[in-house]
């Protein structure tokens, strides 16, 4: 009896110390932008967005949440560049969504075109 008291305190132990790790590292991706300019037409998306971030992976996460927010066209256009007056462009990507947004940004496929500068 004691033996089974003692792994089940353990277990709850470990439990609270697991979400107080979680708690207190972040652990999501989210890379903070901001748009800066967006031109809509009925089936595409021209956007530019400023970050901090100058990592591939981090510029790649970016594109990634555009083209989770943007699926009601053929296409986006996207420039990510660093802020101020002058930014300079850190990428640009040209995400496809169907056949016709994948002939609109010349890709072999249904993946995005990303170009880091």
């Amino acid at each position: 009896m004691k033996k089974a008291l003692k792994i089940i305190l353990g277990m709850f132990v470990a439990f609270f110390i697991i979400v107080a790790i979680i708690l207190v590292v972040d652990i999501s991706n989210d890379v903070e932008y901001k748009v800066i300019e967006k031109k809509e037409s009925s089936d595409s998306i021209r956007l530019k967005v400023e970050t901090e971030a100058t990592k591939e992976g981090d510029l790649k996460t970016i594109v990634d949440e555009v083209k989770k927010e943007s699926k009601n066209v053929d296409a986006v256009w996207l420039w990510i560049y660093k802020p101020g007056k002058n930014g300079e462009l850190l990428a640009k990507a040209k995400i496809p969504y169907n056949n016709k947004g994948q002939v609109m940004v010349g890709a072999n496929d249904l993946n995005y075109i990303f170009e880091k500068e």
